[in-house]
């Protein structure tokens, strides 16, 4: 009897890492893996006059369990979703996928390493074509230099080349600055901070210099609106008071939706282009809110479209909106197709979409409606949307509970009141 056994040439990593779609896309896989290290910043920083691009992070760093598990390619022992804590702090975990080692090489065929962990820092370096040449890339050996240091954190190096880094940078400045700084938006954490830092540019970008959508163009602000799913309740705001409350639930109990949202009427004179242009998309420039899954920017403008209505008559739709749009979920139906532009189709993500559609139209078409009723004349009145924080304090209210009834149920009832 004879054997065969399973073989990867070296042309499954080029294949592989040029499939990655966009550097925004392999940047993104670079500052999950910081998150995920619970580091409370990550530095890209991108120097042209030697050609390198450094991701630097001060997380809990790699020790030689994880260093393997660097180099197991689309195999990762993370839990997408799953709420972690560390020193206090919670996070949703974001990488699953194990894509942290390709998407290095998609700027470059040499990549350094340097990692500290317990009190030990794991020096090693991989080169693409060195790879790329083998006719079987399985049971490669690394080789890892090891010192004493006090400190914690990664520091990834990629050595790339002027095309390769003209590249990057076309990619990121594209005109306005709204690529790197959807890049600066990645990740919506108050306990993180994404900076971009490019050689010779005095502007470093950051999450934390990018301007609150809830303050842009105050004076054109109509509504507010604020939607929990836990809650169960669309909120409208209209200079700053509290204007109605419609009851909504979702469909499933896979997922749960947190919805922000500005919503404007400019004035004659005024209009959309004085929004920051991370509030705009790149092919038409239309305002739209930014889409997150699991506190992760989704790179889609099609789930919650402003435009979903746009056959009505204008005063039944209310376009013009900003904001963010989130969700969060465990399901192991979260799946999305290889650019992370849509989702793969199944229960959970058809009835996701169906929940976003409703809450967009349901939105639009009462927004249209408040927004007769504050006409006055010819003109609406406009202003500062946003209440003050105490004006938002939760409300009493009728008790409900939701049942799926795809699967069984028990009831207990301890009390005639229930």
């Amino acid at each position: 009897m004879s054997s065969a056994s399973i073989k990867f040439s070296g042309n499954l990593i080029e294949e592989l890492s040029q499939k990655i779609p966009s550097s925004l896309f392999a940047l993104n896989e670079l500052i999950k893996n910081a998150y995920d290290a619970f580091s409370p910043d990550v530095v890209i920083r991108i120097t042209p006059s030697n050609q390198t691009i450094s991701i630097i992070d001060q997380g809990y760093g790699m020790g030689e369990e994880e260093i393997k598990s660097l180099f197991h390619i689309s195999k990762s022992t993370k839990r997408y979703g799953h709420e972690v804590e560390h020193n206090g702090i919670k996070r949703l975990t974001q990488g699953s996928k194990g894509l942290g080692f390709l998407s290095a090489f998609k700027f470059g065929d040499k990549v350094e390493w340097a990692t500290s962990k317990g009190g030990t820092r794991s020096n090693f370096t991989v080169c693409k074509s060195e790879l790329v040449a083998k006719e079987d890339v399985a049971g490669t050996a690394i080789t890892i230099t090891t010192e004493p240091d006090s400190k914690c954190g990664t520091t990834i190096t990629v050595h790339s080349d002027k095309a390769q880094i003209d590249e990057l940078l076309n990619d990121l400045n594209g005109g306005d600055n709204r690529v790197i700084e959807k890049l600066a938006a990645t990740i919506i954490d108050d306990s993180f901070d994404i900076k971009i830092e490019i050689e010779h540019k005095q502007e470093v970008v950051s999450t934390r210099s990018l301007k609150p959508f809830t303050k842009e163009n105050e004076d054109s602000q109509l509504f507010y609106v604020n939607y929990d799913s836990s809650k169960n309740e669309i909120e409208f705001y209209h200079k700053g008071e509290h204007l109605k409350s419609i009851s909504h639930a979702l469909m499933r109990t896979d997922y749960s939706i947190n919805i922000e949202l500005i919503i404007f009427h400019f004035q004659k004179g005024k209009n959309s282009k004085s929004v920051s242009a991370l509030n705009r998309r790149v092919h038409d420039d239309a305002l739209y809110p930014l889409i997150y899954m699991n506190n992760n920017l989704f790179n889609n403008t099609i789930i919650f479209n402003p435009e979903l209505l746009r056959k009505k008559k204008s005063g039944e739709t209310l376009p013009q909106m900003i904001g963010r749009v989130g969700v969060v979920s465990k399901s192991s139906e979260m799946e999305f197709n290889s650019d992370r532009t849509n989702f793969v189709e199944n229960n959970v993500t058809r009835g996701l979409l169906k929940d976003l559609e409703q809450l967009n139209r349901l939105i639009q078409t009462e927004g249209a409606e408040l927004k007769k009723g504050l006409k006055k004349g010819q003109k609406t009145p406009t202003g500062k949307a946003v209440p003050e924080s105490e004006q938002r304090a939760e409300k009493s209210g009728v008790a409900s509970i939701f049942f799926d009834r795809s699967k069984p149920n028990q009831f207990y009832v301890p009390s005639e009141q229930m």
